[in-house]
């Protein structure tokens, strides 16, 4: 690539460079409850002021050098924790200043108390070689698609780059130990440079990809999910009760349903507010989460009430949960602002998909007269719709 001229191709990364954190920097306003983008900003940012203050000779000078060096290295570990955070919510902030300060103390050391440009550049691209090979290791993962094309399209750039670092090393161990420059029109310098732009490049896209697949997966789950307990929103869960039935209904299998109400939930809102209200039905869906099989759907029906399907479930099974559903909720004690304690009971209906009952229509309404009944009769117990011939014990009415 002799015809390329190096200034203009570090000038023109630089551009792109500043450029991108611009890009970064927006996205992280627009969506800032998604961690990790300000970090990657900032890290574009420093890369940027980095190759500016190092590789752009206006004039060169070794304090320079060691600022730009020094951002260099800060912004490519600011990668690395950008992408903890966003995929794990939390990062080892100990990882950008343990790779900061090493290059920093090797270009103090081969810039200004032995002077080698040589070793320092050797040197530098072992410490960018590491960052980006351990930014690759968190992007080249198994995930589900459509996100394993953002992590792997970003993932394998900076396996690129890792690449292209340690052949700098190597080529400047066998093939430039003596006159090597940073502004040297040699191949190592202008593949440096023309693939440092084009990964920045593909990064940036992975990483807009990243979070377009992020914002849509968060968009899908608060259509479906109640905001305050976070479990399926009435309409998702009806979605998925009538797709049930109806498989169900054609192959013959079983499936339950509990409705559950919180009794005396009204009394509860007027005297202690609104808040201990909602910490009450938070306590309530903690107790049935923990309680009920995966494969098990739980959703907020309106108000204090709620929906669990059971799919391949028999009435026996179902009984015993509800049963055992009631029996947690009243042991739980929770506390108001005023130190009261507040002992709270369920009343539930199950109904079971057994003949005449073949669709979800009137799968609720008989869990809903059951749950009518268990009111009726005094509440904080369970009662069936559908008459089963086995025997029940006295928690236990057909309703």
């Amino acid at each position: 690539m002799p015809h390329f001229d190096i200034i203009t191709m570090v000038f023109m990364l630089v551009v792109v460079t500043f450029l991108l954190a611009g890009v970064r920097a927006i996205a992280s306003l627009q969506a800032g409850n998604i961690l990790g983008l300000k970090h990657w900003a900032l890290a574009n940012l420093c890369i940027a002021a980095g190759f500016s203050l190092s590789f752009i000779p206006q004039p060169l000078n070794p304090i320079k050098i060691l600022l730009g060096v020094t951002c260099l290295a800060l912004g490519q570990s600011l990668q690395y924790t950008g992408i903890q955070l966003f995929k794990y919510g939390q990062c080892n902030y100990q990882f950008p200043f343990w790779v900061t300060l090493t290059v920093l103390c090797q270009t103090i050391i081969f810039n200004f108390i032995y002077p080698d440009i040589e070793i320092r550049a050797m040197l530098n691209s072992l410490a960018l070689a590491f960052t980006n090979g351990m930014c690759a290791r968190q992007l080249l993962i198994r995930v589900p698609q459509p996100m394993r094309t953002a992590y792997w399209l970003s993932g394998f750039s900076f396996a690129a780059l890792a690449m292209l670092m340690l052949m700098r090393f190597i080529n400047l161990i066998l093939a430039y130990p003596s006159n090597y420059t940073l502004f040297a029109q040699v191949p190592i310098n202008l593949a440096s440079f023309f693939m440092a732009s084009i990964a920045q490049l593909v990064i940036t896209f992975g990483f807009v990809l990243m979070l377009n697949y992020t914002l849509a997966s968060k968009l899908e789950k608060l259509a479906h999910t109640d905001e305050l307990t976070g479990v399926l929103n009435r309409r998702a869960l009806f979605t998925i009760a009538r797709k049930l039935c109806a498989q169900f209904a054609r192959n013959g299998h079983s499936i339950s349903m509990l409705m559950l109400d919180i009794d005396h939930f009204k009394s509860i809102n007027d005297r202690f507010g609104h808040p201990v209200g909602d910490d009450v039905l938070c306590q309530f869906t903690k107790i049935a989460r923990n309680l009920v099989r995966e494969g098990d759907f739980i959703g907020r029906y309106g108000g204090e009430e709620f929906c669990i399907l059971l799919p391949d479930t028999d009435l026996a099974e179902a009984m015993h949960l509800a049963e055992r559903i009631r029996a947690h909720y009243t042991e739980i004690e929770l506390a108001t602002c005023n130190g009261d304690a507040i002992c709270c009971t369920v009343s539930i209906g199950i109904a079971h998909s057994q003949a005449p009952i073949i669709d979800f229509e009137q799968l609720l309404k008989a869990a809903d007269q059951a749950l009518y009944q268990a009111k009726a009769d005094g509440r904080d117990c369970v009662r069936v719709a559908t008459p089963e011939p086995a025997k029940l014990n006295s928690k236990y009415k057909i309703a």
